[in-house]
């Protein structure tokens, strides 16, 4: 795309000009790759699934746990950067920075309330086994009866029609 970015030629023998801002973006990203799952997973464990008064309430979890992901987002694009561009630089940093402060506390506060479930095993070999049964069942069929299917409960279990196989081609 470098048609698109005129000023670049005017830097024939520097740096791009904004070269510093690319590893805290690299970094941003790697980040947001890490956290996002681990945290929904540490939500999900504090459920228990074999009970039906949890299994709901996890279900709901997901749910708050999504609208409150979209509010955020819509927060940060519109409000902080508002705020960012109309009132000042240090309140919009500041009001995020206070919510994550806020956020750590209510974390670590809470921390001693949660179900740790402690680790057994390598982690290594669990992924290792996933990839050898992902690979072993490539060309597997799916069978015709959904209660083959290793599922805690009949009501939720995905029955097999013509758009799921294609899908799971």
């Amino acid at each position: 795309m470098l048609f698109l970015q005129p000023r670049l030629l005017q830097y024939p023998n520097k740096a791009l000009p904004n070269s510093h801002l690319l590893p805290g973006t690299v970094h941003h990203s790697f980040g947001r790759w890490r956290t996002k799952p681990n945290i929904q997973t540490l939500g999900a464990e504090q459920f228990d699934v074999l009970d039906s008064k949890e299994r709901a309430r996890k279900f709901s979890f997901f749910n708050w746990w999504t609208f409150a992901a979209f509010c955020g987002n819509l927060f940060s694009t519109t409000v902080l950067i508002y705020i960012q561009n109309s009132v000042s630089w240090s309140i919009g940093y500041g009001v995020p920075t206070a919510g994550l402060s806020i956020a750590i506390a209510v974390f670590l506060l809470g921390s001693p309330f949660y179900r740790h479930k402690p680790p057994s095993g390598s982690p290594v070999v669990r992924v290792a086994k996933v990839l050898v049964a992902a690979v072993g069942n490539w060309s597997f069929r799916l069978p015709e009866d959904p209660k083959t299917l290793h599922e805690l409960d009949s009501s939720n279990t995905v029955k097999p029609n013509a758009e799921l196989i294609i899908l799971l081609r």
